[in-house]
C-alpha cells in the first residue's frame, strides 16, 4: 500500500511540474535591446518600401549565374 501512495505523490508532483513548465516564459521568446532595434528598423524599412522580397533575391541570384 505504501508503494501505491508513493506513486500517487510522484504523479501529483509530475503534474505540478508540468503546470510550472507551462507557466514559465521561454527565454528564447524575449528580445534583447539590439534585437528590438533591428525589428523596429525592419518595420520602418517595410513601411518605406525598402524591402526586397525573397522571390526578388532568388530571381537576381538565378539571373547572375
Amino acid at each position: 500500500m505504501e508503494q501505491h501512495s508513493i506513486n500517487e505523490r510522484l504523479d501529483r508532483i509530475e503534474n505540478t511540474l508540468g503546470d510550472i513548465r507551462e507557466a514559465l516564459m521561454d527565454p528564447d521568446s524575449l528580445l534583447t535591446e539590439e534585437e528590438k532595434r533591428l525589428v523596429e528598423n525592419s518595420f520602418d524599412n517595410q513601411r518605406e518600401g525598402k524591402m526586397v522580397s525573397l522571390e526578388e533575391i532568388k530571381d537576381a541570384r538565378d539571373n547572375s549565374r
